[in-house]
């Protein structure tokens, strides 16, 4: 219930032009990779308000994707005669993040970093080994796959530098980390950033 109203009064602190000029907000929109279990590609869109010339509030949202075999991960469960283990793939993360983004400078080009606040959206396909033995006596191994969805929160930063494309637009690079009991993301955005 927390969890909604904060994200509603976000969303009016944002999307309010009566109380608010439209001047001071800009729309974002970038690609970026997240190193966690492997390597996961995805989008990212924001808003973000400026509060004064070098503090502003912004709302990010993402999807990413883990789509590789090779980020597969195993947990191994110890005793056992066999290499028996449980098999751990992400599936797929949205991040739905919070916070205070400090410009430091006051020119056009500038760099940047951002404290946030998150809710994660995470998927994870789990490969439960099931053996079975032959008339030899020879071992065979197959899996029983069940998917796990998990929500979570996080805090984490956000570094990096934006550049002056015109009076309206910024081309946006930056390297997000956030952490968790859960999970741990380190990441790289590159955008565009389009000033109302």
């Amino acid at each position: 219930m927390k969890l909604k109203i904060i994200l509603i009064i976000a969303f009016l602190y944002c999307f309010t032009p009566t109380i608010f000029s439209q001047s001071k907000f800009s729309l974002s929109a970038g690609l970026g990779i997240i190193q966690s279990y492997g390597t996961a590609e995805g989008v990212e869109i924001g808003v973000r308000r400026v509060i004064n010339d070098n503090l502003g509030f912004q709302l990010t949202a993402g999807y990413y994707y883990w789509g590789k075999k090779q980020d597969l991960n195993a947990i191994y469960i110890p005793p056992s005669n066999y290499d028996t283990h449980i098999v751990r793939k992400m599936g797929l993360l949205i991040p739905v993040r919070v916070g205070f983004n400090y410009v430091f400078g006051n020119s056009n080009s500038h760099p940047y970093l951002s404290v946030e606040w998150a809710v994660n959206y995470i998927t994870n396909d789990y490969y439960n080994p099931v053996f079975a033995t032959d008339a030899v006596n020879s071992l065979d191994r197959s899996y029983i796959k069940s998917t796990k969805n998990t929500v979570f929160v996080s805090l984490g930063f956000n570094m990096g530098y934006s550049f002056c494309l015109s009076d309206d637009f910024n081309i946006v690079s930056g390297v997000n980390w956030q952490t968790s009991q859960f999970a741990q993301f380190v990441g790289f955005v590159s955008g565009i950033e389009y000033k109302l």
